[in-house]
């Protein structure tokens, strides 16, 4: 598994989420497949991490404490304007989805989710990697 997010060249991921154990359980999974996690409770903190740090990825849940995840991407996604940003909600429909892509989010990630659902987005969104032979290396 950590294989696999080292192909698709994932390394950094902020993750914002009120929820402590979403939070927990993410940051964890992802420190076990490799790559570096700044977790974040809130858009206070999130705002801090992406004006002072890079990510590759940036995984929001929509309802936060202090702001809603679609406006603080909105407005201060910029910041990391080379990040791959995703929306996660338990209630998607079709404005959030429309509105989401015409400012730069990527996806809108319905939850619960499963590790399986997040790669399927991750594949759609980074490039591949070319490997040795020139050819574009698949992920599993």
């Amino acid at each position: 598994m950590r294989n696999f997010y080292k192909k698709l060249g994932l390394e950094s991921i902020l993750l914002i989420d009120g929820d402590p154990w979403n939070r927990d359980s993410l940051s964890m999974f992802f420190r076990v497949v490799g790559c570096r996690i700044r977790p974040a409770a809130n858009a206070v903190e999130a705002i801090a991490a992406m004006s002072g740090d890079r990510f590759d990825l940036i995984l929001c849940e929509y309802h936060l404490p202090d702001m809603n995840g679609f406006i603080l991407l909105k407005r201060y996604g910029n910041y990391q304007a080379g990040a791959v940003k995703f929306i996660i909600t338990p209630y998607p429909d079709k404005l959030l989805v429309d509105d989401a892509a015409r400012f730069g989010i990527h996806e809108v990630i319905r939850k619960p989710f499963t590790v399986d659902t997040l790669e399927g987005s991750l594949k759609r969104h980074f490039p591949r990697v070319v490997d040795r032979g020139g050819e574009p290396v698949g992920v599993e």
